[in-house]
């Protein structure tokens, strides 16, 4: 019978689709495979980074056509799944703004999941993905030409408009395309990014598409944070390293969907949820962080839960689909982001409590089941963790070094970098007064209280709130406007104010770790208010029997001038560039340029001013370009500056503790704290030759000896220099002395002046650690940190 499901839902036939609808499908999947050959063979990114014109917007529309085209695979793995367990009539006989995103986030699931296991088995590449992809094309064909009949057949029922509601309706959906396209031309197609996505975020994702492996690599805790973006890494390696930003757009366009289906399924009504998608879209680039990372991804995945929960909540009939879905969207969300397990176990725990009190014990078997499958993948993927680097979670650094396999540790050479974070993570703990990085969050605190305010996104949301609050009091006095509440309208409402309670106790008991961290994450927070207070301006200003039209369309008028006045205010609140007049012209100039070629992929990136927090010069600094021309692709250099962002095609910028500067472990050690040759012949023998100084940026002091003021000009000479930047490496025939201006800078610049450090009880902890590992070194065990608070019982560093 499943099998029998699949093959009608995809089966190519004449009594099932025209032939004109099969002949546009077969060439849309040829148009397809050309595509991304033309993609793969030209190679924009790593051939034609520095052209525009013609070239860059032919680039564009291939760029755009893929990602339609990723949607539509993603959709028709997830439609085959359902399909299987539903029938295709269950399929056919949802709308198409619900059948897309149902079959979108189930297909996701599997793709995300398959593609997890390719990229583990060293299999992510080229010819495996096209393959792939291909393939998945190819046998939904027929199920492509039904949708376009089906779409040709809505397009033949529209009409001019009747009535006034259908005449706003339509402007509404006009609307809401100008938006979006704008939005692609602005934000989705362009290659933005933030300091963290350009110094490291960015350097794990093309290190793995490069590699075409999951392995832990430079980049090294990125493999706890980012391994699970598997549709990021298909698209990289099927088009270019700019792929992050549109393929979640794509996952934002689908939000728009969700936005539109909850609003939609609670209130029966057109209009409003055609005004919470236009919102959504309108105020997405502010609400939420940089596209490029995966926080919006999950943003969007959680939401989906929100729907699929909201739909099990009153859904009587068919529950299979929705429960598929529901454990689509949280196996997805942990793969990505495995701390959200908390978050998500919570909200389904409220699920199951709520239909225990209501006694409907099948179906809070139901939430039950999907929360102990979240909290199996939470420990699956610790342990995975675990086995390949000897740690469950970066995280969890403070609670795990006494168990963690420092062997491991050390054979993929990050002991320095795990042991400093360790200190900085200790270090922030004895800050806050608490024993653990998860403590919990002081919550008559006014720190606390405005955290709360940037989680739930109120500084854009609440001219929204305010006209609507006016009228609630009111309706709740009703009598009448009480009982005209729906059943579905209730369940929306709670399952929505639930997610916001949950997010609050997660916030109260993990939210001082890493708070910048956690603020970004609650990007997952950004469509529920809005949702939420539609939902509250559906209450307070929907008619009632008794209410003469006269009065409701005063009320309407009156919420709306109030929304008017108030506005323009949420760009104060908000104090982002992006909500200005200069800064949106100045945004929507540089989309265009790109879009239509008159930007190279290199301007672009440093054409960013006008977004919130970008650098002014961009994603590329000028003083590193040279420097990557000399040293070749995919060649370390250390920088001592954090801003020192390098987006150049196999540019490969590293810094401490951020970075794995080499394969052993002994060499960040010997930076620090060995003498100037024998730091000078650890770098040489792990391959970092070159180091870029800048008197333009701020100066990040990483390590003495070598490095310091007294043995630089002995040990390295300058193989560039524009007088301002240098490029260092050892003295050769190509080099010459390091001057007398770049010492007098760089002496300032360091503020001391130590040969040995070690000898002069200079970070005597990190020295002693260092000797303590040189002597255990064969078979390290976890030792007690010198500031290390749960390490009783472990070995002491001097012992």
């Amino acid at each position: 019978m499943p099998i029998s499901a699949i093959l009608s839902l995809f089966r190519v036939g004449q009594s099932l689709s025209s032939r004109p609808a099969v002949l546009l499908s077969a060439g849309l999947v040829i148009a397809y495979m050309v595509n991304i050959g033309w993609l793969h063979q030209v190679d924009i990114y790593h051939r034609h980074f520095f052209e525009h014109g013609i070239l860059i917007a032919v680039y564009q529309l291939a760029r755009l056509f893929f990602f339609f085209a990723l949607a539509w695979l993603v959709y028709a793995v997830g439609v085959a799944v359902v399909a299987m367990f539903a029938g295709p009539a269950f399929l056919w006989r949802l709308p198409a703004f619900e059948r897309y995103p149902l079959g979108f986030f189930v297909g996701s699931a599997i793709w995300h999941l398959v593609l997890y296991v390719l990229g583990f088995a060293g299999l992510y590449m080229w010819p495996v993905m096209a393959g792939m992809t291909v393939v998945v094309a190819a046998l939904s064909i027929g199920h492509l030409a039904r949708c376009v009949d089906a779409a040709r057949s809505s397009r033949s029922k529209v009409r001019w408009p009747a009535t006034l509601e259908d005449a706003t309706a339509g402007t509404l959906v006009i609307t809401l395309m100008a938006v979006a396209a704008a939005f692609i031309v602005i934000r989705g197609a362009f290659p933005l990014g933030g300091h963290d996505y350009y110094m490291h975020y960015f350097s794990y994702l093309t290190e793995v598409a490069r590699s075409g492996s999951l392995q832990p690599n430079a980049a090294w805790y990125h493999f706890y944070d980012s391994k699970g973006v598997s549709l990021l890494f298909l698209s990289m390696i099927l088009t270019d390293p700019t792929a992050p930003g549109p393929v979640t757009t794509m996952f934002a366009g689908f939000g728009v969907c969700l936005v539109y289906a909850i609003l939609r399924h609670a209130t029966g009504s057109r209009l409003l949820p055609l005004c919470g998608a236009i919102l959504y879209v309108v105020f997405f680039a502010i609400g939420n962080d940089e596209l490029e990372k995966q926080h919006v991804t999950t943003a969007v995945l959680t939401l989906a839960m929100l729907w699929t929960s909201i739909r099990l909540l009153d859904e009587q009939a068919d529950r299979r689909p929705w429960i598929i879905a529901l454990v689509a969207a949280v196996v997805t969300s942990i793969l990505i982001t495995v701390e959200l397990g908390l978050l998500i176990v919570i909200y389904l725990a409220g699920l199951v409590a709520w239909f225990s009190w209501r006694r409907e014990w099948r179906r809070a078997l139901e939430p039950f089941c999907v929360a102990s499958l979240a909290v199996f993948c939470v420990l699956g993927t610790l342990v995975l963790n675990y086995i390949y680097t000897g740690l469950p979670l970066q995280h969890m650094l403070l609670e795990a070094w006494p168990y963690a396999d420092l062997n491991r540790l050390r054979d993929w050479g990050i002991l320095y970098e795990v042991i400093a974070l360790h200190y900085s993570f200790a270090s922030f703990v004895l800050s806050l007064g608490h024993s653990s990085i998860f403590a919990p969050a002081h919550i008559w605190s006014w720190s606390f209280a405005r955290a709360l305010v940037e989680y739930f996104r109120l500084p854009l949301w609440w001219p929204l709130l305010v006209p609507v609050a006016l009228f609630i009091p009111w309706r709740l006095w009703n009598r009448t406007a009480r009982k005209s509440v729906s059943a579905r309208y209730l369940w929306a409402i709670l399952a929505l104010f639930w997610f916001l309670i949950c997010i609050l106790a997660v916030a109260i008991m993990i939210g001082t770790a890493e708070e910048t961290s956690f603020r970004r994450l609650m990007s997952l927070a950004y469509p529920v208010p809005l949702c939420l207070i539609l939902l509250l301006w559906h209450f307070a200003l929907h008619p009632l029997k008794q209410t003469s039209k006269a009065m409701h369309v005063v009320r309407v008028a009156a919420a709306c001038a109030t929304l008017v006045v108030l506005w323009p205010l949420a760009s104060y609140s908000t104090a982002r560039p992006e909500m200005t007049s200069a800064g949106l012209k100045m945004i929507s100039a540089n989309g265009w340029r790109f879009f239509s070629g008159l930007y190279s992929l290199k301007e672009a990136y440093q054409n960013q001013l006008g977004w919130e927090g970008k650098h002014p010069t961009g994603g590329i600094f000028s003083g590193v370009e040279e420097p990557w021309k000399i040293v070749g692709p995919n060649t370390p250099i250390l920088a001592f500056h954090i801003h020192a962002y390098c987006m150049l095609p196999a540019c490969n910028i590293v810094i401490p503790v951020t970075f794995r500067l080499g394969k052993q472990w002994r060499t960040a050690y010997a930076a620090g704290l060995e003498t100037a040759d024998r730091a000078a012949a650890q770098l040489r023998s792990d391959g970092l030759n070159y180091f870029f100084i800048s008197m333009e940026l701020p100066f990040f002091p990483s390590f003495q000896g070598l490095f310091s003021p007294t043995e630089i000009r002995t040990h390295l000479a300058v193989r560039w220099t524009d007088g301002k930047n240098y490029l260092l490496t050892w003295p050769g025939p190509d080099t010459t002395p390091i001057d007398d201006k770049f010492m007098a800078f760089y002496t300032k610049a360091m503020g001391v002046d130590l040969k040995t450090p070690c000898e002069q009880d200079i970070f005597t902890d990190l020295c002693a650690i260092f000797h303590h590992i040189e002597r255990h070194a064969a078979n390290l065990r976890p030792f007690a940190l010198p500031w290390c608070k749960n390490c009783a019982g472990l070995p002491k560093v001097n012992e």
